[in-house]
């Protein structure tokens, strides 16, 4: 799911691409009750007929942060939301595949 990229890079080559989104390509958490320990990596990416195309590696093509989302619900509350519908998906597909 791309992410509007506030300052867009454009790579010449053969042909011109402006990487003008975000690809969320890692997504690492580590949760207890009380922290919830997040790795977000995104690399820049482009909409080329109709398919995701992900920059090369080089200058300004990654992004990587860390946060505890727990943390950082009471600031940005899409956080909260987000973490439901995860939890929501997740016991689904355990219900589903008989798991939980």
């Amino acid at each position: 799911m791309p992410i509007v990229a506030t300052n867009p890079v454009v790579v010449p080559g053969t042909s011109q691409v402006t990487y003008d989104q975000w690809y969320l390509s890692q997504l690492i958490l580590k949760a207890d009750a009380t922290k919830a320990f997040t790795v977000v990596h995104l690399t820049r990416s482009a909409t080329v007929d109709g398919q995701t195309v992900l920059m090369p590696p080089g200058q300004n093509s990654e992004v990587s942060f860390t946060l505890d989302v727990m943390k950082e619900m009471a600031n940005t509350p899409e956080l909260g939301t987000a973490m439901e519908a995860v939890l929501a998906a997740v016991v689904a597909y355990g219900t589903k595949k008989n798991l939980l």
